[in-house]
């Protein structure tokens, strides 16, 4: 019988992006995995372009590994691209 892949591993790198090194951290990605736990088939991030990119999200040659920048909640600058629908309220 064939595996229903019913249970799942997620590992995650959080990696800082530097313009150069020892630089100032300009930002983060999530670098993030996910595979079956029963039969240990690793599963692919469809419908996203391979590569890197520091504001829009890729995955690897393999589509196995999503390669997601993000930023701090918190963070006063929001990319323009994002695309959640509620922003938190200004700071004051």
């Amino acid at each position: 019988m064939a595996c229903q892949h019913e249970n799942f591993q997620c590992d995650c790198q959080i990696g800082r992006l530097l313009h150069k090194d020892g630089g100032a951290v300009t930002g983060y990605t999530a670098d993030i995995k996910v595979k079956c736990v029963d039969c240990g088939v690793s599963f692919r991030f469809v419908g996203l372009p391979a590569g890197n990119h520091h504001s829009e999200p890729r995955v690897s040659v393999d589509g196995i590994e999503l390669r997601a920048p993000i930023e701090p909640a918190t963070h006063e600058k929001f990319l323009l691209s994002a695309s959640y629908s509620i922003r938190p309220p200004a700071r004051q």
